[in-house]
């Protein structure tokens, strides 16, 4: 199949996976934790692998606490999604709020130019969605991440669908 037809499927899925997890943010929200999950546990037993390839005690060291508590947090998500839940969407409203923060120090080196305001607009949005989260904080919890997951969903399948037309005009104009 031709990288076009891949992109336009993937497209499409992330696309269906994003109208669910908007349709149920609680499914969806239950779905990111699982996601989470995966993700800590397959870090951390990389990491536990690169204590054998590692040169050096200190490194040896660090890679093994690493891994073992990625490993653990990827655990601790799969057989607790709800406090994973609730730990995930504080950690996503702290991180919108420190991002935000960040930013909004980083627009004055940019004074007098287009990305001050971009900078800002975008450090304003962050802060506001994550005190949003903050706000509504524990009973955002059944919601939140879901709704992300469903709205980075969409974002990306719409991506990928754009991609996938322009694979195919790539595609049309090698082969022809």
């Amino acid at each position: 199949m031709k990288r076009s037809t891949w992109w336009m499927i993937g497209g499409v899925l992330s696309l269906i996976g994003g109208v669910l997890a908007l349709l149920n943010p609680f499914a969806g929200s239950l779905a990111a934790v699982a996601l989470a999950g995966w993700a800590f546990l397959a870090i951390g037993l990389l990491q536990i692998a690169a204590v054998f390839t590692a040169e050096g005690t200190g490194n040896k060291i660090w890679f093994g606490l690493l891994g073992a508590l990625s490993t653990y947090l990827g655990i601790s998500l799969f057989s607790n999604p709800l406090a994973g839940m609730i730990t995930l969407t504080l950690a996503v409203a702290l991180m919108l709020i420190a991002s935000g923060v960040l930013r909004l120090i980083a627009s004055f080196d940019f004074k007098g130019t287009n990305a001050f305001w971009l900078l800002l607009l975008s450090a304003a949005i962050s802060v506001i969605l994550g005190a949003m989260i903050l706000a509504g904080y524990p009973e955002s919890t059944v919601s939140i991440l879901g709704i992300f997951l469903g709205v980075e969903l969409i974002s990306s399948g719409v991506s990928l669908i754009g991609l996938s037309g322009l694979a195919k005009r790539v595609e049309a104009a090698v082969a022809g």
